[in-house]
């Protein structure tokens, strides 16, 4: 049995060197509206009833003359532990929206050519998608009969299409400030602060912020960070500073923030105004009080009480 398996992906190892050969001598890559260097990645934010264009770069490097077949299919994520991003066989969810008249083309040899695509939603439509841009070369004298298998395969590329629809541009995203809470980790005696923000739009938030913790004995901590906050999602900002004093004391905790909207998409179809930063700030002083320390002193004074206690019962006797 184990023979006949090694067989069988010898001989789809062999077959994948043959059939593949041209596919690896084509490339499609988005030549606009991307915000990735290799244009293998489309993130784009579209607005219902407004259709937006995109652009795709196909290039043969080949030799010979190659049929290129082209289609537009739904994105799925893998079904195991890591469940990464792959492509699906069907296209119901992606297939009404884009318009493309092309399905199939010749690319003569050594050759780039453009084409202009465009996506439309209608009203009402809002949401992320996750699409891809499927492609495969059409020769038929490679093709083989899989009658005794019982899967198919179909050796193609593929470039990831993700973006969000929005039915009207209107951020809206709230820190606050009423719900800031801090606590000290019982585990490290690290002092935990969080700051809750609100994304109630559809689209993700790209905040970029400072901390700074300072008291007037000369401890101050400065932290630099950003965060992702999601679509129509609650964020917790968390920090642990985790080096306060054993005396602990009255501190200053300072916050400065600005976010945008998620640089990794395109916006070019965003209106200005919409992309403009949104500033937060936040300034209070926190009592910590030193527990263990007071409770060493007490201890300390209820010793030295007991003590001369016992002094006064032995020098009466």
């Amino acid at each position: 049995m184990k023979k006949i398996v090694v067989l069988i992906f010898l001989f789809l190892f062999l077959w994948f060197s043959v059939f593949a050969e041209s596919i690896w001598d084509v490339s499609v890559s988005f030549c606009n509206n991307t915000t990735w260097a290799d244009g293998k990645y489309m993130n784009f934010v579209a607005k219902a009833g407004v259709p937006y264009e995109f652009c795709l770069e196909i290039a043969n490097t080949s030799k010979e003359k190659v049929s290129l077949s082209l289609w537009f299919v739904d994105g799925e994520i893998t079904n195991d532990e890591i469940g990464n991003k792959a492509c699906s066989h069907q296209w119901s969810l992606f297939g009404p929206y884009v318009d493309f008249l092309e399905k199939t083309m010749l690319l003569s040899s050594w050759s780039v050519v453009q084409k202009t695509w465009t996506l439309s939603f209608p009203l009402g439509y809002s949401g992320q998608v996750n699409w891809c841009l499927v492609y495969n070369i059409l020769d038929q004298k490679k093709m083989i009969q899989q009658d005794w298998s019982s899967f198919d395969v179909i050796v193609r590329k593929a470039n990831f299409m993700d973006g969000y629809v929005v039915g009207e541009f209107k951020r809206n995203i709230e820190f606050d400030k009423s719900l800031v809470s801090h606590y000290i980790d019982k585990k490290d005696d690290a002092l935990v602060v969080l700051l809750p923000f609100d994304n109630s739009w559809v689209l993700p938030e790209f905040l970029q912020y400072t901390w700074r913790l300072s008291n007037i004995l000369g401890y101050e901590r400065f932290v630099t960070s950003s965060k992702i906050i999601e679509y129509w999602t609650s964020s917790l900002i968390e920090f642990r500073f985790a080096d306060i004093p054993f005396y602990k004391w009255v501190y200053n905790l300072f916050f400065q923030g600005s976010s945008v909207l998620d640089t990794r998409l395109d916006l070019s179809y965003v209106p200005e105004k919409y992309k403009q930063k949104i500033d937060f700030s936040y300034d209070k002083n926190i009592i910590l009080v030193p527990w263990v320390l007071i409770f060493w002193v007490l201890w300390f004074f209820v010793a030295l009480f007991v003590l001369r206690w016992l002094l006064k019962i032995v020098l009466r006797r």
